[in-house]
């Protein structure tokens, strides 16, 4: 009697068996991690909130008392790494492509520009495919124009649930590989008020933003380098002027003219609209709206 068969099916179905009991307790262990790091990120939002609420007492926000510090303790409370405003990983709001300009009037420029940078968002992503982002841009453009309403990507994706994961993203990414992919809300603006002037500030726009721009990464990294060595300086961040931009725009025979219907340049900045909250127990990331 020929015992292989046999015995081979009894590895198969040990091996089978095997593999799903460790798949189970990995996923087990992964929930009961993720849970953890979700209840430790509740609380901390529950503490920021109620800080938040002190601050405004009786409708004034209660300082902080100011104690005198000296030049030694300045130093050591100094970042010792250089993070560009460019590429925080909590956007300020002024960082992002405000889209709603391609509602009023078609703008070729602008638009090639939001296809780009929805390209190179996305191409590493596991969903990405070839002219993808030119369907994505127009069915946002169709619906933001249907429904005047829609104010943020939340109220567009009750219009568009077929772009749950450019909407959703992971929560945490790397761009330019395919570790994760970011939602859409980092990097384009919905916001139809009148404070943008026009479509894109340049002063703390992402970096990414400007590589979809320029189409130049050797201008974009001049540009990151020069506020990054004037940082080096005094560890304050000094954003590129626009006489800057226009000379290293000379030096490639360009114009900042032909950015004109572009670029506003201003220094003021709002922050975000969110929360970052990080647990590192279990490496888990949200964004929570403040």
């Amino acid at each position: 009697m020929n015992v292989l068969p046999l015995v081979t099916a009894f590895i198969l179905l040990f091996a089978m068996g095997t593999y799903t009991l460790i798949h189970k307790l990995r996923g087990k262990t992964e929930e009961s991690t993720h849970y953890a790091g979700g209840m430790r990120i509740h609380h901390e939002n529950g503490m920021k909130y109620q800080e938040e609420i002190f601050k405004l007492l009786d409708g004034k926000e209660i300082q902080k008392e100011k104690q005198p510090r000296n030049e030694e303790t300045q130093q050591s409370n100094r970042p010792v790494e250089y993070c560009s405003l460019r590429e925080r990983e909590n956007p300020l709001l002024q960082s992002k492509l405000n889209i709603t300009f391609l509602l009023n009037e078609e703008n070729a420029q602008l638009k090639q520009i939001a296809a780009t940078l929805i390209r190179l968002l996305y191409e590493h992503a596991p969903f990405y495919r070839q002219g993808m982002e030119n369907e994505v841009l127009n069915q946002v453009i169709t619906v933001l124009t249907e429904y005047p309403a829609i104010e943020d990507f939340e109220e567009l994706f009750i219009q568009c649930p077929n772009l749950y994961q450019l909407i959703k993203g992971t929560h945490k990414y790397r761009l330019h590989t395919s570790d994760g992919y970011p939602p859409l809300e980092d990097f384009i603006s919905l916001d139809r008020s009148e404070t943008m002037k026009k479509p894109i500030h340049f002063t703390f726009a992402s970096r990414i933003l400007l590589e979809a721009v320029f189409d130049d990464p050797r201008l974009v990294g001049e540009i990151y380098l020069g506020e990054k060595e004037r940082w080096e300086e005094d560890h304050k961040h000094h954003q590129c002027t626009k006489q800057e931009l226009e000379q290293l725009l000379a030096k490639r025979q360009k114009s900042l003219t032909d950015y004109d219907s572009l670029f506003f340049f201003t220094t003021e900045r709002k922050g975000t609209d969110k929360y970052l909250i990080y647990d590192q127990a279990s490496s888990v990331q949200v964004k929570i709206e403040k």
